[in-house]
């Protein structure tokens, strides 16, 4: 789902997560360096335990996150040519155990020293299990020791929420579990799930109503149910209370989300299906037939929401270039346009805020304040939309 604006180009997030990443890390002037290989087709996360000449405990460091199918080369300190080795798919479900009891931080970055005799009672911090390894008797590949991380080392610790993406396009999931008499709902965004294939997660404690929305990568269809909540229409996002928020910032929307039991065995399981699909009503090609460069923003009513005014941009568009696949769902379409040097060349009656400095999207554009930075009222000409495509053409 990649836009292309003037200001910024903004690219969907294809996968929420919330384990930040570690640069690896050399202290000692003696290195050894280690390969770890994520040999499943879920991405995974590593921390690594080891023993430095300065310290008498093992320090323990996370998280790493090998993409499936890669390797990720770390430059560890060892004293006594042994690490201890943990990993998490990035569902939780799946986790590469052993033995040795290390401290971690199961959210966030972490760097803590004597992980395996400390408290380990801070907020997020539990003790995992760390498989030990000798670097000696590691298998070489191209002259550096190497770890393989394959589903079948693997022990399952979670579950219970299951959805296939039966389709031939890849999707992008919104989710949400809450217990029926709770007051709030956090929504989490976006799992990506390629088609024929399932992403899975675990059934929270207690949860016994799970909401759910799933689009493709340009948002042309749509699995949708009809309880609204906020999500971020590009970037991986966690709201505490989706169902309460103005949801009015840069790239916030509304979507309304399938609501289904759990049951009482507390697992779920769906199928998304093409021919369940709300399909959008229209595709705008929008296109530039001067020599010079324009920017421009589209607009359109958010048929879900009466009432409501959608508007997105920035579009660069290069002088004969056209932006195609834009879908709305919507039958007619408003437009305003300016060339490089900020000269308006289409407008019209309507009135919507825009930013005027970066790439945005507003669910609300007639309805908000407009009067943070950078935000400005525009206005707007309308086209109408004939059998689902309608080309635009920079005059």
């Amino acid at each position: 789902m990649n836009k292309y604006y003037h200001f910024l180009a903004v690219a969907f997030v294809t996968a929420f997560s919330v384990w930040p990443l570690l640069e690896p890390s050399a202290s000692a002037s003696t290195e050894t360096k280690v390969n770890f290989c994520n040999k499943s087709e879920e991405k995974v996360f590593i921390a690594v335990g080891y023993k430095t000449p300065e310290e008498a405990g093992v320090l323990a460091r996370g998280w790493w996150g090998i993409e499936p199918q890669k390797c990720n080369e770390l430059s560890l300190p060892l004293e006594d040519g042994k690490i201890y080795f943990h990993a998490s798919s990035s569902s939780s479900i799946l986790q590469w155990l052993g033995d040795t009891s290390l401290c971690v931080d199961t959210v966030n970055a972490f760097d803590l020293d004597h992980a395996d005799s400390m408290a380990c009672t801070a907020s997020e911090q539990e003790h995992r299990g760390f498989k030990e390894l000798s670097v000696r008797n590691m298998p070489v590949v191209e002259g550096v020791s190497t770890v393989d991380i394959t589903p079948g080392d693997a022990t399952r610790v979670g579950g219970g929420m299951k959805f296939c993406n039966d389709t031939d396009e890849e999707l992008y999931l919104s989710l949400g579990q809450k217990k029926a008499t709770a007051s709030k709902t956090t929504i989490n965004g976006w799992f990506s799930i390629k088609a024929g294939k399932c992403y899975e997660t675990t059934r929270l404690n207690d949860a016994d109503e799970v909401y759910y929305f799933a689009n493709t990568s340009n948002t042309d269809k749509k699995w949708r149910g009809d309880v609204a909540f906020c999500t971020d229409d590009y970037d991986g996002y966690s709201y505490d209370d989706a169902a309460h928020m103005d949801c009015m910032k840069n790239n916030q929307k509304m979507q309304l989300f399938k609501k289904e039991k759990i049951g009482s065995d507390g697992l779920f399981e769906h199928h998304f299906k093409s021919a369940d699909a709300h399909v959008v009503r229209s595709i705008v090609e929008l296109c530039n037939s001067r020599s010079e460069k324009n920017v421009g923003v589209i607009a359109w009513k958010n048929p879900e929401f009466p009432g409501q005014l959608i508007s997105k941009g920035w579009y660069n568009l290069a002088g004969g270039e056209c932006i195609r696949d834009l879908a709305i769902d919507a039958e007619e379409i408003l437009i305003y346009l300016e060339n490089s040097d900020r000269t308006v060349l289409i407008d019209g009656p309507t009135e919507a805020c825009i930013n005027n400095s970066k790439a945005f999207q507003y669910s609300r554009a007639t309805e908000m304040k407009c009067n943070e930075a950078d935000e400005v009222k525009a206005k707007f000409a309308t086209k109408v939309i004939t059998a689902g495509k309608v080309r635009l053409e920079v005059p």
